[in-house]
């Protein structure tokens, strides 16, 4: 996350999960929303783990 927190830190204008997350956390205090926002990665991550376990892809490794 750190990578994208980074552009926003030193003047970017991108609005990118991490971004989000940063802004929600920090100044807004705004944890519930900053968690919220945070599950999206996870669980995009999960979905990818899941469907590459059904594959089979990890048994051919």
């Amino acid at each position: 996350m750190g990578d994208y927190i980074t552009v926003n830190i030193v003047g970017g204008t991108s609005q990118m999960l991490g971004n989000l997350v940063f802004v929600n956390a920090g100044a807004a205090n705004n944890l519930p929303l900053a968690a919220a926002i945070a599950m999206i990665p996870i669980v995009v991550m999960l979905v990818l783990l899941t469907a590459i376990r059904r594959t089979g892809a990890l048994e051919n490794l």
